[in-house]
């Protein structure tokens, strides 16, 4: 089941079975039903955050459907404060980054040579909100160019009488065949951040 992505404002969070358990979280005027980890979550009570909402049952309650949000994260302001560049990761994918003096740094957390973590941004001279901004930013974009391969072979599949997605895990297996859909995500990414930028 999957429903429509939203984003407001956390006003308030209620806590029914302790921070693991199942609470009642307020977003934009409306108490959803939650299962979030407190353990877990990048975001608090005051914060902007995306996440899909479901009118669904809910165990002792009734059966009346009620909201629920699910997949609750932190919205991020795609602010940078130096210019952004398009290159590769360590795979061939498509990512954003900065250049560091001769070096296309996609993950400022990692040393120059990308072997490690944990390193500090300040070792590639960027700030903690660029770094932070930088690695939400490729996040996203993995995420949504992996939910246009998704939905591009879903509608043929379903055209085809319900195939499986068998050989369309195959096809895109190849690299050159799943930039195909980066490009075109990374390249509309790029048009919203220069929009903003303006």
């Amino acid at each position: 089941m999957s429903g429509a992505i939203k984003t407001g404002i956390v006003e308030k969070v209620e806590f029914t079975m302790g921070g693991a358990g199942n609470q009642w979280t307020t977003i934009a005027g409306v108490k959803y039903a939650t299962w979030w980890d407190a353990r877990e979550t990048d975001w608090k009570v005051g914060d902007r955050v995306r996440f899909e909402e479901r009118l669904q049952p809910i165990p002792l309650h009734g059966d009346s459907p009620r909201p629920t949000a699910w997949n609750i994260k932190k919205a991020v302001a795609f602010k940078f404060t130096r210019p952004v560049e398009q290159g590769e990761d360590d795979e061939g994918r498509l990512v954003f980054g900065f250049d560091c003096d001769g070096t296309f740094v996609y993950d400022a957390f990692r040393t120059p040579c990308g072997q490690h973590s944990a390193h500090p941004p300040e070792e590639h001279d960027i700030s903690w909100e660029d770094a932070d901004a930088l690695r939400a930013l490729n996040s996203v974009l993995a995420e949504a160019s992996q939910a246009a391969i998704d939905a591009a072979c879903k509608v043929f599949q379903d055209a085809a009488g319900g195939l499986s997605g068998d050989v369309a895990g195959m096809h895109f297996s190849d690299k050159a065949h799943e930039r195909a859909f980066y490009q075109g995500v990374a390249e509309y990414v790029r048009f919203e951040l220069d929009q903003g930028s303006e």
